[in-house]
């Protein structure tokens, strides 16, 4: 049985870009860039995940399958 993790590590690997995260959660790339900049729980916890890379924005697999398995964090 494969977990969520699994599946986000085997198609996108360990870093998701921007797009892959707004496809795993059923939004717009913008939608996604305007709810990181909110402070409540869900975009506190998918900036914990964030990783620079130059100027390119990623983010950790185990984030995103976390936020997908539970729903919004408290």
């Amino acid at each position: 049985m494969n977990t969520t993790l699994d599946y986000l590590q085997n198609t996108y690997g360990p870093l998701l870009k921007m797009g892959s995260v707004a496809e795993v959660l059923g939004r717009s790339q913008e939608g996604l860039r305007v709810s990181l900049c909110k402070d409540d729980a869900v975009s506190r916890h998918l900036n914990s995940g964030k990783v620079r890379i130059g100027r390119r924005v990623y983010f950790k697999a185990m984030c995103i399958a976390e936020l997908v398995d539970n729903g919004t964090p408290e």
